[in-house]
């Protein structure tokens, strides 16, 4: 089922030339996680925020589980949950405090949203902290709590800006572990500029630079599609060594291998074409091999290909 569908926007801001986001479309299935990747200020938040319906198109329409997303109509937002880039909360509530409040926000009874806060603290590993105020969380704990509080009205799709950016690395797995769960039970847009990321919990992937879609596939077709995998071969004998790299000298591959140290780093465009080419110098030759391993293309290459290296960010 289609649980988000974007045509055609367009956001331009007032007094600019330039459009922040040229000719936005998209479809996401549900109980899927998407991760909306992009530089900083490439449009990831500006395109959450129209989503929402916090900000208008210049052009185009959003629909979210069928219904029209506007600012002067309010239905689709019971369908959705969002947590900002940087969330502020109340610092002198506690954990569950907060939540219930949130309920309460929602339109639940008291004795809804109390149980409703029990649930998601349970989930979200926030339990022991739920008695505690927020001023004493550490930054994971904020996210965690604030990834609960857009839960609170069980939404169909969750929107993310950002929500591991600014933490430490074991804020980062534990907040990422929460999100992978979350699939279960909703859709996840999360949009970010950390690749590592995406490639650990996304099933599908949106890449926008300057406000304009590059490329929206699953995560295992765009590596397919966009970076074939890469080779690293040794030698036993720097003899060996020169007389694979003075044959391969002669083939259309030699452009794509780079020698690190005492190993050969093939990068090739048609990757079958190259390996046949690679196993039949080795076998006519009989050279003897110390080293052949495969390693499948990552994130990075792809975002590098596409976006360029002035614009790539880790």
């Amino acid at each position: 089922m289609i649980i988000l569908k974007a045509h055609n926007i367009k956001k331009q801001y007032s007094g600019e030339k330039e459009f922040a986001i040229q000719g936005l479309h998209l479809e996401l299935e549900d109980h899927t996680i998407f991760g909306y990747l992009g530089p900083n200020g490439a449009g990831k938040t500006t395109t959450i925020k129209i989503m929402i319906g916090l900000m208008k198109p210049t052009t185009g329409e959003v629909f979210i589980n069928n219904l029209p997303v506007s600012i002067r109509h309010s239905d689709f937002r019971k369908d959705i949950g969002y947590l900002a880039q940087s969330p502020l909360f109340y610092p002198h509530l506690t954990g569950h405090e907060f939540l219930e409040f949130t309920g309460r926000l929602c339109g639940m009874t008291g004795k809804e949203s109390r149980q409703r806060a029990g649930e998601l603290l349970t989930m979200s590993g926030m339990e022991a902290a739920s008695g505690r105020r927020i001023s004493t969380y550490s930054g994971g704990m904020i996210q965690r709590l604030g990834i609960a509080q857009a839960l609170m009205n069980r939404p169909k799709l969750l929107f993310l800006d950002e929500p591991v950016s600014s933490l430490d690395p074991i804020g980062r797995k534990e907040v990422l572990e929460f999100i992978r769960k979350l699939k279960q039970d909703t859709t996840v847009f999360m949009s970010t500029h950390i690749l590592e990321d995406v490639e650990r919990i996304c099933d599908h992937i949106g890449i926008i630079n300057q406000g304009r879609i590059i490329t929206m596939e699953k995560t295992s077709v765009l590596k397919e599609k966009y970076a074939p995998p890469q080779v690293t071969l040794g030698f036993e004998t720097p003899e060996d060594a020169a007389t694979f790299m003075r044959l391969m000298q002669n083939t259309p591959w030699a452009s794509f291998i780079t020698r690190e140290k005492d190993l050969f780093v093939i990068k090739p465009e048609d990757y079958p074409g190259c390996r046949q080419a690679v196993l039949k110098i080795i076998l006519d030759h009989n050279l003897a091999v110390s080293q052949l391993r495969r390693q499948a293309a990552s994130l990075e290459d792809i975002f590098v290909r596409l976006i360029g290296g002035d614009n790539a960010t880790s």
